[in-house]
């Protein structure tokens, strides 16, 4: 039988703003950080390039998307063409950025991070950053700690690394060099979902199998079961 993950779920759905607030959150937080035009911006998990080409078009930013997931780089790459927007897209690994330090002015990332080491991977987003650039992150967050059982349940829907509290987010941030971290917003899912209600952008691929639905399935019963306890935070760190 076939075994899919909830990443596979995401790169055969083509979702396009799989984190919580969605694109509206996005939206909001780019406001917030006023990136400067023509200025060099990396999408950390730019997935099917939603924010990517927001971020270029909008604002007119010089951006780089880079994803692991090779099916999300295809779908990414048909959206910049068929919206006429040119941006570089790169496969390749948060934990190991082939970019040379200093690279970037600003780098975002959206519900990926969870997914990876999360040290390594801030260790590396620091490192490609300039002097005095920001970090932006969107990511899943808990209100509490988890019990052991919690965190099986979870894991085996989601299979993050970790799931962290805001506190070992920011602790986290400060030990990969950053000397400013602000949360500028945040929630429970349930908050979110009260909040921030849109209308899905997905870039089905043909021929899913059923087992990918299942996946889904599952999701949405982790997220009835723990909208209280799962949730977000919404970082501006500074280098």
């Amino acid at each position: 039988m076939a075994s899919y993950s909830y990443l596979d779920l995401l790169a055969l759905l083509g979702v396009g703003s799989a984190h919580p607030g969605g694109f509206g959150l996005t939206k909001e937080l780019l406001q917030q950080l006023s990136p400067v035009p023509g200025s060099e911006v990396l999408d950390a998990g730019c997935g099917t390039g939603r924010t990517a080409i927001y971020l270029a078009d909008a604002y007119g930013c010089r951006v780089t998307g880079i994803d692991q997931n090779q099916l999300m780089l295809e779908k990414a790459g048909k959206r910049a063409l068929r919206e006429g927007v040119a941006l570089q897209l790169v496969q390749g690994d948060l934990e190991q950025l082939p970019f040379a330090d200093g690279s970037f002015a600003l780098a975002l990332s959206e519900s990926v991070l969870a997914f990876t080491d999360i040290q390594q991977s801030l260790q590396e987003l620091h490192r490609v950053l300039r002097p005095g650039a920001r970090l932006a992150v969107i990511e899943m967050a808990v209100e509490r700690s988890l019990a052991p059982a919690e965190t099986a349940e979870i894991s085996a829907v989601y299979g993050a690394k970790r799931y962290m509290t805001e506190q070992d987010w920011r602790e986290s941030f400060r030990l990969a060099g950053f000397t400013s971290v602000q949360t500028v917003g945040g929630g429970t899912i349930l908050a979110s979902m009260q909040q921030y209600q849109e209308l899905p952008d997905w870039d089905l691929s043909p021929h899913i199998h059923p087992a990918v639905y299942n996946v889904w399935a599952q999701h949405e019963d982790i997220i009835r079961k723990y909208q209280q306890l799962l949730g977000h935070r919404v970082f501006i760190c500074s280098k």
